[in-house]
């Protein structure tokens, strides 16, 4: 899966839970997940994710969305 797709999945999973800034919290875990800039993470879209890692990916994405929102 490209990071543009993987992206797309974890922010519709955090728009549907209606969490608060939900682009900058997509960008934090992927950024974590994959040890990359969050500003970088647009510019690597092409990028693919092997699948297991999306799998994780997804997963942290989840369980973010039914945790109260990241305090700031």
């Amino acid at each position: 899966m490209k990071l543009s797709e993987l992206r797309s999945e974890c922010l519709s999973m955090l728009l549907k839970e209606g969490i608060e800034r939900p682009f900058y919290t997509v960008d934090l875990i992927l950024s974590k997940a994959l040890g990359i800039e969050r500003a970088l993470l647009i510019a690597k879209g092409y990028m693919e994710i092997p699948a297991q890692k999306c799998v994780g990916i997804l997963s942290m994405t989840e369980k973010r969305s039914a945790r109260v929102p990241l305090s700031y």
